[in-house]
């Protein structure tokens, strides 16, 4: 299937993710959370024809979550790290972002992180 070039998104990812250090040396354990906002508005120029006639609705998607987490510091301002996390979404009833649309996801995960600090 083609992508059709006239009609794009405009996708806005709003997330914020503080973290709550226990002690800062060179092993850092930290506690966080992350709370965020992911909207995407389709839009299309209204002076071409696209072929449809539907109206395609902007749609938001909300997340929060918690995390644990520890650096390696291998200098002030870079470390290594991993984190656990515990997300929960909502979506949109309109979206497909993460395939249940209308309803509440609950998942795990675990990221590694390298982090410059300025």
């Amino acid at each position: 299937m083609q992508e059709n070039p006239r009609v794009t998104d405009d996708n806005h990812k709003r997330i914020i993710t503080p973290r709550f250090y226990f002690q800062k040396k060179t092993i850092s354990p930290y506690i966080g959370f992350r709370i965020g906002a992911l909207i995407n508005k389709p839009y299309s120029d209204p002076n071409i024809y696209t072929g449809t006639t539907e109206e395609e609705s902007t749609t938001y998607d909300f997340l929060g979550g918690l995390a644990f987490g520890g650096e390696y510091f291998l200098a002030d301002h870079f470390s290594f790290g991993v984190e656990l996390q515990a997300n929960m979404t909502k979506s949109d009833p309109e979206s497909d972002r993460f395939g249940n649309p209308g309803k509440i996801n609950v998942n795990t995960g675990t990221m590694l992180i390298a982090t410059v600090y300025f």
